[in-house]
């Protein structure tokens, strides 16, 4: 309840602005909302297209709370507070399932209290990152519950499991880390222990076919939102390898090695182009070089220094 209180006075007091994605993505979503379809009015949709399904759920979100005259905004911080304090819900009482200790969840409970991570980027910048934690932290638990699920209850829990995956590819496509994790614990499960297999066998299967059906769904969001790629602004896969390893960067987004891929006519150019120009900046490095940015941008990913005004643009 505390919890609750502080973010509805954080957003009323502090509301932040955001920009770059999030911007993009819900100011395309309140003219989805509104009927109106045209997604050439920039170009980075045609550049990022795997942001066009979390737009469009927005969308069909922002099109609910339309009816009751809600403002863009209220509808906004109200999803954002359903998916992050449904998180803390599913970690705290995940915490009480596996350790029977209460003084361990209300450490949680206050760490979750007395930190930012209630307050600030999760609550304020509605963007992928928190619907994909919410994602995984549902998917944990009916996969480790599975066992003690009654008949009735694995009927219930098989498709929220699939939709969960679904949705969560579909919003985030790294996701798909998730699904070699699956692979190597089948393959670990089969040599090691099959009667384990056995046993989680079914949960497991579930998430590869959850996988597999992302890519059907992902082409029937894209045919609901009339959205249309353009080869134009196209990028190969290849493109993020090889902006990753720029020397003079640290494995995070490089704004020249876009404009030089931009400056190529088409995706198969800039294909071309790579096949030569990552091998090149791989060996400029060298392997020295290769597993110095390997760390860096291991360091990156588990830095949470600046989450806190990760896509805010002040109060």
């Amino acid at each position: 309840a505390l919890i609750f209180l502080f973010q509805l006075l954080e957003l009323h007091f502090f509301p932040a602005t955001i920009y770059h994605d999030p911007f993009r993505v819900i100011y395309q979503a309140e003219l989805l909302s509104r009927g109106h379809y045209d997604w050439g009015r920039t170009v980075y949709f045609w550049r990022f297209p795997n942001n066009v399904p979390i737009t469009y759920m927005l969308a069909e979100w922002l099109k609910v709370t339309n009816v009751f005259h809600l403002t863009t905004n209220t509808a906004i911080h109200l999803m954002s507070i359903g998916f992050l304090d449904g998180f803390i819900a599913i970690c705290l009482r995940t915490i009480h399932r596996f350790s029977k200790r209460n003084d361990l969840v209300l450490g949680t409970l206050l760490f979750f209290l007395c930190s930012p991570f209630a307050y600030t980027y999760y609550l304020q910048v509605l963007y992928s990152d928190l619907p994909i934690l919410f994602c995984l932290a549902v998917s944990f638990n009916i996969i480790a519950r599975w066992q003690q699920y009654q008949r009735w209850e694995k009927w219930l829990a098989g498709p929220t499991l699939f939709l969960t995956i679904v949705l969560g590819q579909l919003i985030k496509p790294n996701l798909i880390v998730l699904a070699i994790a699956t692979v190597l614990i089948i393959v670990a499960l089969l040599i090691k222990s099959r009667q384990r297999l056995v046993k989680y066998g079914l949960p497991l299967a579930i998430v590869l076919l959850g996988f597999a059906a992302s890519v059907p769904a992902q082409a029937g969001v894209l045919n609901a939102a009339r959205f249309t790629n353009n080869p134009k602004y196209e990028v190969p896969t290849t493109h993020w390898i090889w902006m990753s390893y720029n020397p003079q960067g640290t494995g995070k987004y490089m704004f020249n090695d876009v404009q030089t891929e931009a400056r190529l006519p088409n995706k198969t150019a800039r294909q071309a182009f790579l096949k030569k120009a990552l091998p090149a900046r791989l060996k400029q490095l060298g392997p020295v070089g290769v597993v110095k940015r390997w760390l860096q941008k291991a360091a990156i990913l588990l830095n949470v220094g600046g989450i806190q005004q990760a896509y805010t643009g002040g109060f």
